[in-house]
This record gives structure tokens, sequence and C-alpha cells, in this order.
């Protein structure tokens, strides 16, 4: 029986070399980055995103998009409207859709509020994140990079962030992502997707495509899901689930 390969992610690394180290710039991630579902933020407790705020998008296989934030609504008030209305109702008027469409991509993992950002990344299905107030001096890669094949054992840059690789998911035989994105004024940066390579049936892989797709059936009305059932489709075939 053939067996299918997938990459699971230990950990993702944005790694940057050259130029003589700058001052620090006091910045919390923590409260300031926010999950992104189709240009949808979710806003958890202890922070807090206000209209006209600037962010960064960050997304497979994107380039940073910047965005601003349009509209941000109470998760429990967008939901408890959303499901009044229905999908079909709220998806086909516009201006309703703007304002209380987030709460369709937060079911599983409700935040305290949403917000809509605009414009729209070149890939509104995008799934991400986003950065609100990046330092000045903070580099932003542009384009998608160029992707170099390297092993763990052969990657000059894997030994500066080991100590941040678990045990679990380093190891002489593992798989590097890497990616070169232009040099812009002496700066270079790498990003390192390390993990391991693990192999599932056929069988496992069609079980779990099955399983997602009637968890996805469960998220649309009856009325929108068959418009839907195709490119949900699509999708999952193009990936390696495991």
């Amino acid at each position: 029986m053939g067996k299918l390969r997938y990459f699971a992610f230990c950990i993702s690394i944005v790694f940057v070399a050259s130029v003589p180290a700058q001052a620090e710039v006091e910045f919390s991630y923590d409260k300031n980055t926010f999950i992104n579902y189709w240009s949808c933020l979710g806003i958890y407790p202890g922070t807090s995103l206000g209209l006209g705020e600037k962010v960064w998008f960050f997304s497979k296989d994107q380039s940073p998009t910047p965005g601003k934030v349009d509209h941000v609504i109470p998760a429990a008030d967008a939901k408890k409207r959303f499901d009044a209305l229905g999908f079909d109702k709220v998806y086909k008027d516009k201006p309703l859709w703007a304002e209380i469409g987030c709460a369709h991509y937060f079911r599983g993992d409700m935040p305290e509020s949403l917000a809509r950002v605009s414009p729209e990344p070149a890939d509104s299905s995008s799934i991400g994140f986003a950065i609100r107030g990046l330092p000045a001096g903070a580099w932003v890669a542009e384009g998608k990079g160029e992707s170099v094949a390297m092993d763990v054992k052969d990657n000059p840059y894997v030994e500066s962030v080991r100590h941040l690789v678990t045990d679990a998911c380093y190891a002489p035989d593992s798989l590097v992502r890497m990616k070169r994105f232009p040099v812009r004024e002496g700066r270079a940066i790498v990003q390192l997707d390390i993990g391991n390579v693990k192999k599932v049936s056929a069988e496992k892989r069609k079980q779990n495509i099955e399983e997602e797709m009637q968890r996805a059936e469960r998220v649309y009305t009856k009325q929108a899901w068959p418009e839907y059932k195709k490119k949900e489709l699509e999708a999952l075939e193009k990936k390696r689930l495991r």
C-alpha cells in the first residue's frame, strides 16, 4: 500500500542575519499579535484593538500586507445576531457581513471581540496572524522568498536557533523548509520551518478528509453548504492531512 507523507511543523522561525546590532525597541508581541481568519481578527482578553489602527498581515505563501481596522464588535453580540439571521441572509448583505460576518470564522474558539480589517489580502481566504505597531526599525521581508533545499545537518542557520527547537522535533533526519528573501540594505532574512516527516496510509488520509468535510458542513447552513462543498473539498485534497 502506498504511503503519503506530511510535514509535521514543530517550529517556524524567522532568522535575521547581517548588519550591526541596533538599539532594541521595547515591544510586546503578546499584546499586539492577533489571529487572522479571512481578514477577521480575534481579540482575546488582555489586549484590545481600535478603529483605524494599522496592522501587518502574515500568512503562508503570501507577502506581508498592511491593513487597517474598519470595524470592531463584541463577539457575543456578533454571534447572537449571526445565529438569529442565518448564514445565507448575512452573507448576501454586504454591509451586514462586514459588521458581523467574522462570527462565522471563530465559532470553535470565540474571542472577546472581533475586528474586520481592510483591504483584504490578495488571497482573502488566508489564515495566519496580524501584528500591530511593529517598531519603525522592524525588518519585514518582501515577496514569498526563494525556497532552498537543505538538510538539518547541512544548514548553517540551525545552530543559531537550536535552543528554540524541541528535542522531539530536532533530529539529524528532520526536514527544514528554508526560504531566503531578497537582501535589502545589507539585511538578509532567512525563514526556517523545522519538523519531522511521518507517513500515513491512503485510507487514513481519506478518513481525515471525510471527517474534516463533516466538520465544515456543520459550520454552514443547509442553504449555504452546497455552494461551498466543492471549494472545501478541493482545498482539502491539496493538503497533506495527517
